[in-house]
Parts: C-alpha cells; sequence; structure tokens
C-alpha cells in the first residue's frame, strides 16, 4: 500500500514538474496523506529516537495548537526533516560506491594514479559555483525554495546520468582523440556526486538548528544524526546485492529515487513549520524589510557578506579553518586507502560490494557512538572539552600508519575509518551545536559556505598536492603517510582554536533567549524549542 502510494505520488510530481513546477506547493495536502499513511511504518524505523525527540520539543509547545502531546508541530516537523536526511544519506551511499567503482576501473575510468586526487582537486570550484547558486535561491526564494530546487536538480542529474550510463554502453560514443563520451561523463557524475549530498544536509541541519534550542539540540542531535547513519549503514549493506542485480548504473538510479522521497519528506516539514508558524524562512523576510528600510543593497556580493559575517562571528571563522584542515587530513587519509584498495581489489563489482561494507560498517560503528555513548558524553561534558579531545585518535591512527607503509589494506582501511567515524558521529553534532545560538545567516550562508565550500576546499586544496606528490614519486604512500601526520596536528591546533571562542551550553542557551525577545518583542509565535 505504501509503495503504491508513493508511486502515485512521484508520477503526480513528474507531470506537475513538466507543466507549473509551481503546483508543488499546491500539491501539499496530498503529501500530508501519504505521510499519515506511512506514519506507522515511520515511527517503527525511528524508533526511540523520533519519540524521545517528539516528548523533548513539545514540552513548550502548548501555544503551537497541537491536540497531542507527543507529535506536537515542531516534533513532527523535525522528525520529518530527519527522515529525509536520513533517506538522502542512504540514498547517497549507493551513488558514492558506484561512481567511485565507476571512475577507478580499468574498463570505464581512469588508472592513472594522479587522476583520483586531480579529480578531487577540481570538486571545489565546482562546489563554489553550486554555492552561488544557492546563494541566490536563499536570497530571492528563501529556505524552503532553495532546498526544493537544489533537491529537484540533485534528481535530474543524477537520474539523466544513469539513463545515459545506459545508452552509452549499448552505443558508445568517441569524441576527441577516441576518447569515450562515457568516461567524460563519468568524470562529471563524480565531480557532482563529491558535492551535491553536502550542499543538501547542510540545508537539512540549518532548520534542525533553527527549530530546536541549544539544549534540545544537545540532547538530540547526536539521536537524528544516528537515524543517518543507520540508513547509509543499511544502503551499504545493499550495495553489494543491488549491484550484482542492477548493476552499477543502476545504483545511481536508486540514489534519484530515494532523493525523490527525501524531497517529500522536508516538504512536509516546512509545510508543518507554515501552519504553526515557526518557519525558518521568515527570519529571512524580517532581514529583508529591514534592509529595505536601511535601504541597503539586498543583492550584496557573497564575498564581501561572508567577509562581514566572519569578523561579526568569529566562530565561523575558527570553524572555517577546522573544516579546511579537517578535510585535508581526511583527504590525505582517503587517498592512501583508495590507492591501496585499487592495487588489492581489481574487479568493479567486488570493489564497489567492499566500499559498501567498508562504509556500512562505518555507519554502522557511528550509529552507535551516536545512540550510546555520544548522548551520555554530551549531557555531562562541556562540548568546548570534546573539541580539544576530538583529533586524538585520528593522531594515534596516523602516527600508526607511518610505522609500516607497505602493510595490508584493513591497515589504511582503519586508519581512514578512525576519522570518518568521528566526523560521522562526534564532530558533525558538535559543529551543528555551534550554529544553534548563532542568526540566520550564521545559520543558513555561514554552515554553506563551512560546511560545504569550506569541506571542498579542504579537500581540492589538498588534492592539488597529492596529485603533483603522486604523479612524481612511483610509490608516494611512505610520503604521504608522513603528511598525514602533519595534517593532524594542523587540525589539533584549530580545534583547539575553536574550543576556545565557543560557548559553554547554558551561555549558548541565554544568547538564543536573548535573540528570540528582540525577534518576537517577547511574543510566544515562533518561539524555539526550550
Amino acid at each position: 500500500m505504501l509503495i503504491t502510494s508513493v508511486s502515485s505520488i512521484l508520477r503526480k510530481t513528474v507531470f506537475h514538474l513538466q507543466h507549473r513546477s509551481n503546483l508543488i506547493d499546491n500539491n501539499v495536502d496530498s503529501w500530508m496523506k501519504l505521510g499519515n499513511n506511512s506514519k506507522n511504518m515511520l515511527t517503527d524505523v525511528v524508533g526511540t529516537t523520533t519519540t524521545a525527540l517528539a516528548s523533548s520539543v513539545s514540552d513548550v509547545n502548548e501555544n503551537d495548537g497541537s491536540s497531542s502531546i507527543i507529535f506536537s508541530p515542531r516534533a513532527r516537523a523535525g522528525i520529518w526533516m530527519a527522515i529525509a536526511m536520513a533517506i538522502h544519506f542512504g540514498g547517497y551511499e549507493f551513488a558514492r560506491n558506484s561512481n567511485l567503482a565507476l571512475f577507478t576501473s580499468p574498463e570505464t575510468g581512469f588508472v592513472k594514479p594522479y587522476a583520483y586526487p586531480l579529480a578531487m582537486a577540481t570538486v571545489s570550484p565546482f562546489s563554489f559555483l553550486l554555492l552561488m547558486g544557492y546563494h541566490r535561491e536563499l536570497e530571492t526564494n528563501g529556505p524552503r525554495i532553495a532546498l526544493r530546487n537544489t533537491t529537484l536538480w540533485s534528481i535530474i542529474i543524477i537520474g539523466l546520468s544513469a539513463f545515459l550510463f545506459q545508452l552509452l554502453a549499448k552505443y558508445p560514443i568517441y569524441i576527441m582523440n577516441n576518447l569515450p563520451l562515457s568516461k567524460v561523463l563519468i568524470a562529471l557524475t563524480f565531480l557532482f556526486q563529491n558535492s551535491y549530498a553536502h550542499l543538501l544536509y547542510n540545508q537539512h541541519w540549518s532548520f534542525l538548528s533553527s527549530i530546536l534550542s541549544v539544549e534540545s539540540g544537545t540532547r538530540w542531535f547526536a539521536s537524528i544524526a544516528g537515524l543517518s547513519s543507520l540508513a547509509s549503514a543499511f544502503s551499504g549493506t545493499m550495495v553489494s546485492i543491488l549491484a550484482q542485480r542492477i548493476g552499477l548504473y543502476g545504483l545511481l538510479g536508486c540514489t534519484a529515487f530515494t532523493l525523490s522521497i527525501s524531497l517529500l519528506c522536508a516538504e512536509r516539514a516546512y509545510y508543518i513549520s507554515k501552519v504553526y508558524n515557526f518557519d525558518p524562512g521568515d527570519e529571512i523576510s524580517k532581514k529583508q524589510v529591514e534592509k529595505s528600510r536601511k535601504k541597503e543593497d539586498a543583492q550584496s556580493n557573497l564575498t564581501g557578506k561572508v567577509q562581514k559575517l566572519f569578523q561579526r562571528v568569529p566562530e565561523l571563522k575558527a570553524l572555517f579553518f577546522e573544516v579546511i584542515s579537517f578535510q585535508s587530513m581526511a583527504t590525505i587519509l582517503n587517498i592512501c586507502f583508495v590507492s591501496k584498495l585499487k592495487s588489492t581489489i581489481t574487479n568493479d563489482i567486488e570493489r564497489a560490494a567492499w566500499t559498501g561494507r567498508f562504509y556500512g560498517s562505518i555507519n554502522a560503528v557511528s550509529a552507535a557512538f551516536q545512540f550510546i555513548i555520544l548522548p551520555l558524553f554530551l549531557n555531562g561534558i562541556e562540548t568546548k572539552l570534546l573539541w580539544k579531545l576530538l583529533p586524538l585518535i585520528p593522531m594515534i591512527s596516523c602516527f600508526l600508519m607511518t610505522m609500516n607503509t607497505q602493510a595490508s589494506l584493513m591497515v589504511f582501511a582503519l586508519a581512514f575509518a578512525s576519522a570518518k567515524c568521528l566526523d560521522y558521529s562526534v564532530r558533525g553534532v558538535l559543529t551543528e551545536i555551534v550554529y544553534v545560538p548563532l542568526d540566520f545567516d550564521s545559520r543558513y550562508v555561514g554552515k554553506e559556505i563551512n560546511g560545504f565550500f569550506g569541506n571542498r576546499l579542504g579537500k581540492s586544496g589538498m588534492s592539488v598536492l597529492l596529485s603533483a606528490i603522486t604523479g612524481v614519486f612511483p610509490n608516494p604512500l611512505g610520503i604521504l603517510t608522513k603528511l598525514s601526520v602533519v595534517a593532524s596536528l594542523s587540525w589539533g591546533s584549530c580545534s583547539w582554536w575553536l574550543s576556545s571562542l565557543i560557548s559553554k551550553s547554558k551561555e549558548a542557551q541565554s544568547a538564543v533567549d536573548r535573540k528570540e525577545k528582540e525577534d518576537d518583542g517577547g511574543s510566544n509565535n515562533g518561539k524555539k524549542t526550550k
């Protein structure tokens, strides 16, 4: 029944997009029916996480008009957005593993040792173009339309790529110097795959940090992130099964389908926030009114806006450098891991299946941290201290990796996994807590600059250096492992700097309360959950 309902809704959505894209808003009621029909299944999947989140954020929502204590409007909106993000991450696993296998394949991809880091180096300028487009959407139409349009474009690009791959496999086309057109498409798809995921999930987190308070975020962000880890772990285990049945190109089609479901869930979340007057987009409307009164230019330059934002909010500047330094270290570990993987597992399907199980294991471990360990730490330890302790494990892993560069694939995989586990489970949650007490520009524009562009810049900048090293030296692993130690120490220093700037939990919550009183004039409408 649920699958039939979903298929019907998606067919209607595609039909309307072909004729009048603005009819999406008018069909929200039909999506609400879908949500009501699937509520029982979704609550089973979300389990205690959603129930706990719902009860935690419902305590002070009496003015939201909720007829249910458990499923208050803010709780329902938060749950739907958490589900949207989880489905997005689940689908991303299909795209990541299929693209990695295709890109590193001797038949369909690129075998030169410098090809992978060179491709990663081009991600940053491409991400900047996407960021400019997102900023224009956000300034013009607000966060809801920005998320909708960026998700729709992702669905179209990934779905079209899957179709073209299948077509070019049957009817190959060659361009300059007998270069297969499919290789060009694989490179472009790989580029987009390394950019779109961060663009979308940062918007999901921006919504959640806008409707939850510091106290609620500290308590439940780990569980919300854990839901995404569970979805990713499940998808990772399904990669090997699906790859055998529908092939690597079919996995991209699965990504487009899951993004469609994610879009419906995100639309439901924003619809609820609009109906009950806590839509984060209202903040940008107020800001635009203030700008018009002050006769300021609404189409301000993005670079100048970021500079002023970093000067006004020093935490964002410190977080920007923390993101770059962490991604530089993670990129080095990733290049070492992929180099070892290519030489150890040569079959494309087997390599995709192995990476699927690998990332699935990482997400499973991350989920255990997010549901069990991290909530205990966050309730008893200040986030300032956790930021200082965070770099210790990757530092140790990098030191151990330098001792034996001829080790097996598992040694390099564990070093890379330690960084990714911390990123998915602890670092990601701590980062979201930093944003909660900040203003709208910091949560939406600043978050995309740091989480999206800064993330890609760290990877691309380091990839340029790594591409040169792998192109010059025949056996670069020894140099790369030593470079990872330097990068881990750099990340540790940036993490300590950030820790010195962020406020304690009580101070951050007081800042949220003061900002709400200034914005609402003491009104209870649209206040954050406490």
